[in-house]
């Protein structure tokens, strides 16, 4: 969805864009989309890996990738090229002599941190993240522009080993008239919700102490949403039956259904311990939700703590959180200038328009074509 909004406004701008993507079932070779830019799709089906693994079907589709923006290239002479993650297809352009000056690299720290997997197949898991983080670190030296969606993505890659004098920071943006504050309700129930996978990284570990607390307040009530991961879906679900009455679980949805998600919540309470970005803030935010967010990652870069939210330890204690959630089943109108200050906070730094902008000046230094 992000380079969806991207793409969108830079054609709206008067740029031509390009998008090379992955074929999918049913969906033509190559269309117009109605953002107004093109799409071309190759290689196979997401559902082949299923079949060759992971690892594999990740080698042939950035064959399939770099193949045809080189043939793209013949004809449209692209000024940028942007690798939305550093993934295979990214590197096999790096290593391209023609494409290393114009190519940009969206790193958005996914390979930066361990991956906290339980279970028989936790081996492999972490060779498969060891071996990805070694290959995203060489490809990250080789290229002469990054764009990190964070300082605290910044500061991962610079940890990691990676110097490079131009890594901008660039936000990511939402659409703050899809995510929008809802009518007014008069309900007696507090609904706090959570989304993301329920794993101990999103901090869901702080999620059931809470639960536990407030096991005698009725006024109260959770919501879950998101993936279960399957080394802890059996303590999952022994959870969620353990707490029926006040937790109630939804699984991951379509993206144009979270807006209305949103506006069914009051509070947001995603403790997570590390965040690159944490685009569900924002969402939160604009739709006027009281967000308790993890002070990890990129938490104090989106939340001013106690003015526009708050930030959690999910390490610590959680009494101050019960006691928040207590005085807003009691009055809810309590913290109301802080849902208004932090959607006004979205409105003036994370829009997708701003971080098209912000994108768009990284662009443009690097063509040398200056401002549109």
């Amino acid at each position: 969805m992000q380079f969806d909004n991207l793409a969108r406004l830079l054609s709206a701008f008067g740029h031509r864009v390009t998008v090379v993507s992955r074929a999918s079932r049913g969906a033509p070779e190559y269309e117009r989309s109605v953002g107004g830019y093109e799409v071309w799709r190759v290689g196979m089906p997401l559902w082949r890996k299923r079949i060759m693994g992971r690892t594999l079907d990740r080698i042939l589709h950035a064959r399939s990738v770099a193949s045809k923006v080189r043939r793209l290239d013949d004809q449209l002479a692209f000024d940028v090229i942007e690798a939305p993650e550093a993934g295979l297809d990214a590197e096999r352009l790096a290593k391209d002599p023609r494409f290393v000056d114009r190519l940009v690299v969206s790193c958005h720290g996914s390979n930066r941190r361990g991956q906290s997997v339980a279970g028989p197949l936790a081996p492999l898991h972490w060779l498969d993240w060891w071996w990805s983080l070694r290959r995203e670190g060489a490809l990250l030296s080789r290229v002469q522009t990054i764009v990190a969606n964070s300082r605290a993505t910044k500061e991962e890659i610079l940890r990691h080993g990676v110097h490079l004098d131009g890594i901008d920071v660039v936000h990511l943006g939402i659409n703050p008239d899809r995510f929008c504050p809802g009518v007014g309700s008069n309900r007696e129930t507090l609904h706090v919700g959570f989304v993301g996978r329920l794993q101990e990284d999103k901090g869901i570990d702080f999620v059931w102490r809470v639960v536990e607390q407030m096991s005698s307040d009725r006024r109260i009530r959770f919501h879950l949403k998101g993936a279960m991961h399957p080394a802890s879906r059996a303590e999952t679900l022994r959870r969620l039956d353990e707490f029926r009455d006040r937790v109630q679980y939804h699984p991951p949805d379509r993206y144009e259904e979270m807006p209305d998600f949103f506006r069914s919540l009051d509070v947001l309470l995603l403790p997570s311990r590390f965040e690159s970005f944490g685009l569900v803030y924002i969402e939160a935010m604009a739709t006027e939700l009281v967000v308790f967010a993890g002070r990890g990652g990129a938490g104090p870069e989106v939340i001013s703590d106690g003015e526009t939210g708050f930030l959690v330890d999910p390490d610590g204690r959680v009494d101050a959180v019960v006691n928040q959630l207590l005085s807003l089943a009691s009055d809810r109108s309590l913290l109301r200038p802080m849902r208004i200050r932090a959607r006004e906070a979205v409105l003036r730094r994370f829009t997708a328009r701003r971080s098209a902008l912000n994108k768009l000046a990284v662009y443009q230094r690097m063509s040398g074509k200056g401002h549109a």
